[in-house]
C-alpha cells in the first residue's frame, strides 16, 4: 500500500517510511514528471539525512520574497484616480478587465 494511494494516519507515520522508499513511491505516482531536478535534489538531501517529506515541507513553507516597491502611478485607486490619470496622460487605449 503506497503512501499516495490512501490517506496517511499522521505525518509521523509518513516519516517512518524509509527515505528511499518515499522517493520511490513519489516517483511511481508521477509526482516528479517534468521535475527531474527536484527528484535529484531530494535524493541528495536524503543521502545527507534529510527525509524527503521534511524537505518538501520546507520548500512549501518558504517565506515570500520581498517585492520591490514601485513608484505609485495613480493618485488613488478609485474611479476618480483612474479617470484623472487617463485625462492627464492623454491615454488613447484603455483596456478594462
Amino acid at each position: 500500500q503506497g503512501i499516495l494511494r490512501e490517506p496517511m494516519a499522521s505525518e509521523d507515520d509518513a516519516l517512518d517510511i524509509e527515505p528511499d522508499e518515499m522517493i520511490r513511491q513519489l516517483e511511481e505516482s508521477g509526482f516528479f514528471a517534468g521535475r527531474e531536478e527536484l527528484l535529484e535534489q531530494l535524493r541528495i538531501l536524503a543521502s545527507r539525512g534529510l527525509h524527503p517529506l521534511e524537505a518538501l515541507q520546507m520548500m512549501t513553507r518558504r517565506a515570500p520574497a520581498e517585492e520591490e516597491q514601485l513608484e505609485q502611478i495613480l493618485p488613488s485607486f478609485d474611479i476618480e484616480g483612474v479617470a484623472r490619470y487617463i485625462a492627464e496622460k492623454e491615454c488613447r487605449r484603455v483596456v478594462v478587465m
